[in-house]
């Protein structure tokens, strides 16, 4: 993420503009349970029954970050935005957060320390959770995580 939003940053100044931390948004998704192990308990359960934690992108996105990734050119500046799709070609595989609350505090921290992004957008909906535990994380989320990563 540190070398896309180091690319992102890179075409800002081309057009003579600089985004503040807050004009540069991550999507990321997470799984955040009371402890470290809970989340690792889950994490090998979605493994062992094949499936793999995803937020849904569409095509040209995963494109542009397989792009960055690989080093090669890929300019997203004239391609339209849209609804996000959920075909298995367009998925970004994998979590970018785990753990308990201290593990995700420390996690954004490096994250937002690495790459400067001054907004994270979570996807909390994960393979084998019911809208409970979803809604379960976002109070955790709210109560454990957001008031120590309001600090950076």
């Amino acid at each position: 993420m540190a070398e896309i939003t180091e690319k992102y940053r890179g075409w800002c100044e081309e057009a003579g503009w600089q985004p503040k931390p807050d004009q540069v948004v991550y999507r990321g998704s997470i799984y955040l349970a009371e402890t470290d192990r809970q989340a690792e308990e889950w994490f090998e359960d979605v493994q062992r029954a094949g499936l793999r934690p995803a937020i849904p992108l569409r095509p040209t996105v995963a494109q542009a970050i397989q792009a960055a990734r690989s080093g090669e050119e890929f300019d997203l500046r004239n391609v339209l935005a849209g609804s996000a799709q959920g075909d298995v070609g367009g998925l970004a595989r994998g979590l970018s957060f785990k753990g308990g609350p201290d593990t995700i505090v420390k996690q954004l921290k490096a994250f937002h320390d690495q790459c400067g992004a001054g907004v994270v957008d979570l996807f909390f909906q994960q393979p084998t959770l019911d809208h409970r535990e979803v809604m379960k994380e976002i109070e955790l989320f709210g109560k454990e995580v957001l008031p120590r990563i309001k600090e950076f």
